[in-house]
């Protein structure tokens, strides 16, 4: 547990970095990407845990922010992160993104129901490794 926007590790101390559904919530997504890439060594990889932006989520977020208080001045949602766009302007100068080809798998033939745990599921937009040459 702790700041994601200020992780208290040393530069490339990772050969894997990790987030199931946390650090998608820090309100300062450049920071978290800064962070994340900091603290993951040259030929590391990173995988995030996100919800895709087309699904059921998306609309119970729109519902619970009816009713929450306004999020900080310029803070990002956490729905950002499932598109795997976002993701690679945040962090393409510091991994190589893949999206892979099955993003739906284990759902039925309708690609809006959200899909059921289990070990073909996937929320998340894809792998990230980094480039041994770059920064962000």
């Amino acid at each position: 547990m702790g700041d994601v926007e200020a992780l208290r590790y040393p530069d490339e101390s990772f050969d894997i970095v990790t987030s199931s559904v946390g650090a998608i919530f820090a309100p300062n997504h450049d920071v978290v990407a800064s962070e994340l890439a900091r603290v993951c060594r040259a030929g590391g990889r990173l995988g995030l845990t996100v919800w895709a932006t087309d699904g059921g989520v998306d609309e119970f977020f729109e519902i619970i922010g009816r009713y929450a208080p306004p999020p900080p001045s310029g803070a990002g949602t956490a729905l950002q992160w499932g598109d795997p766009a976002y993701c690679e302007e945040l962090l393409g100068g510091a991994f190589a993104h893949e999206v892979p080809d099955d993003r739906y798998a284990g759902r039925d033939a309708d690609p809006h129901r959200e899909p059921q745990l289990g070990p073909q599921s996937r929320y998340e937009p894809g792998d990230l490794e980094r480039g041994a040459d770059r920064t962000l």
